[in-house]
């Protein structure tokens, strides 16, 4: 025959056995596990949760800072293609009007139309 026991937690406590049998057998306790449930109180969970938001939202704002720091970057090097560009636009506008106020094409110009240049009639004004 099948014989059931039955375990109480009690140390060194006499069990009877199932069965035919009247004989009463000594069983060892069971110690129970130590595993102990670690419960937060609802202050500790805000106040996690918080620390955990708090976490996300500055890292999705150093991602985002950082982004448009970029595009700022971008935007500067562009300004400044630009800028050198129109400083190289200005010197060539100044060799160019250079060379169309010299006095050798000014007189060319003039003897095309039958001009002539009278030395008495020349006044030289600077700024």
């Amino acid at each position: 025959m099948m014989e059931r026991s039955m375990y109480v937690q009690a140390p060194d406590e006499v069990v009877p056995s199932g069965g035919d049998n009247k004989e009463k057998q000594v069983q060892p306790s069971r110690s129970p596990k130590s595993h102990k449930k670690f419960k937060l109180t609802k202050v500790e969970k805000l106040l996690y949760s918080f620390f955990l938001v708090t976490i996300l939202l500055l890292t999705l704002f150093t991602i985002a800072a950082k982004n448009g720091f970029s595009a700022s970057q971008q935007d500067l090097q562009d300004v400044n293609q630009n800028v050198e560009k129109i400083h190289n636009d200005n010197g060539n506008l100044k060799q160019e009007i250079s060379e169309l106020q010299s006095s050798s094409r000014l007189q060319s110009i003039a003897q095309k139309n039958g001009l002539s240049l009278s030395n008495n009639n020349i006044r030289n004004v600077r700024k």
